[in-house]
């Protein structure tokens, strides 16, 4: 499985620091590229990452459009 990049809330040790989400860990999950196309998955956190109403249960690929959110009333 790829690397990539950690994503997680300012003061962890994550690849990529985003401000103002008390809802975020630390390490709240990782992006990948594979195949030219853009992957997520959560790393264990607390609050989990959505897709919608639907909490990830594994791997996903991002694609345009799609709401994407680090917890249940945020999206991206």
């Amino acid at each position: 499985m790829p690397e990539g990049l950690t994503v997680g809330c300012t003061g962890g040790d994550a690849d990529i620091e985003l401000d103002g989400d008390s809802t975020m860990s630390r390490r709240h999950g990782r992006l990948w590229l594979q195949d030219g196309e853009v992957w997520y998955e959560d790393l264990g956190s607390s609050n989990g990452s959505w897709i919608g109403s639907v909490r990830l249960a594994g791997p996903v690929m991002l694609r345009p459009a799609r709401r994407f959110g680090w917890e249940k009333s945020f999206s991206a």
